[in-house]
């Protein structure tokens, strides 16, 4: 390749060519730019959820999110029934898509890892959160899905939504909405699911 400096011009020499005439195939270099913006930007989002979900389960399995002041846990009832009807409703419309309507996850048959939507009901979830605080998955959920639009969901459609998998994880409703600022948030642990009886 030579990049003509007066011209602005890139041009694309092909080998093998008699006296190595240019093809000339020419692109400015705001062009140039451009496409290196856009074919690294849609890489940086293809990975970032992938990132962000493994660093969150790397530090939920460490106990790092579950701080020492940690003083509720989901098992104790820390969302309403009307909450819990509200993240499904989101859940339904932008998450069961990949991880299915009874919430099982992809189909594993021939992806790596990375490529399959987790289950988010049932000892897989649990054994990845257990140990981690609300407020972790709650700003997982936030910042990586849905995995088509990462980052759009509001704080409320994600504490919404964190209500909906508790509850169907096994984790009871109380009185009250699960509230959305970060420390309360942060406060809570997912915890182990209360057998029903």
């Amino acid at each position: 390749m030579v990049f003509d400096e007066a011209g602005g011009h890139l041009f694309l020499i092909r080998a093998g060519h008699v006296g190595y005439t240019p093809a000339r195939i020419l692109m400015r270099r705001n062009q140039i730019g451009a496409l290196i913006a856009s074919t690294t930007a849609l890489a940086v989002r293809q990975q970032r959820g992938a990132l962000v979900l493994l660093v969150i389960a790397m530090l939920s399995a460490s106990g790092g999110f579950a701080g020492a002041g940690a003083s509720h846990r989901a098992p104790d009832g820390i969302y309403s029934a009307e909450q819990q009807r509200r993240g499904e409703r989101v859940y339904r419309r932008s998450c069961a898509k990949c991880h299915l309507t009874d919430l099982s996850g992809g189909d594993r048959t021939g992806a790596a890892d990375t490529e399959v939507p987790p289950a988010l009901a049932g000892p897989e979830f649990l054994d990845r959160w257990k140990s981690a605080s609300v407020g972790a998955l709650v700003l997982a959920v936030k910042r990586s899905m849905p995995q088509d639009a990462p980052g759009t969901l509001t704080i409320e459609t994600a504490v919404d939504l964190v209500s909906y998998l508790l509850a169907m994880n096994g984790m009871p409703p109380g009185d009250g909405d699960l509230p959305t600022a970060p420390d309360k948030l942060e406060a809570i642990v997912i915890g182990e699911a209360v057998p029903r009886r």
